[in-house]
């Protein structure tokens, strides 16, 4: 990892979130990640759903934070 993504990530985390290799689908619920090693098809299936009316919000990294109450 490099230097920037860890300290990034512990920046993140220290404010209840994380940093997660995947990418993410907006949907009228909420949002979909779709997980998976390099070259599982991420960004090729993330792209047929933008096709199909769904948004692509992030290409390989994503951040989740837990909702606030």
């Amino acid at each position: 990892f490099s230097t920037d993504k860890v300290l990034l990530s512990k920046l993140i985390s220290d404010r209840e979130g994380a940093l997660l290799h995947c990418n993410g689908i907006e949907t009228s619920n909420g949002c979909i990640l779709l997980a998976g090693s390099s070259g599982a098809g991420k960004t090729t299936l993330s792209t047929m759903l933008s096709q199909n009316g769904f948004n692509f919000i992030a290409d390989d990294v994503m951040m989740i934070k837990k909702k606030r109450r």
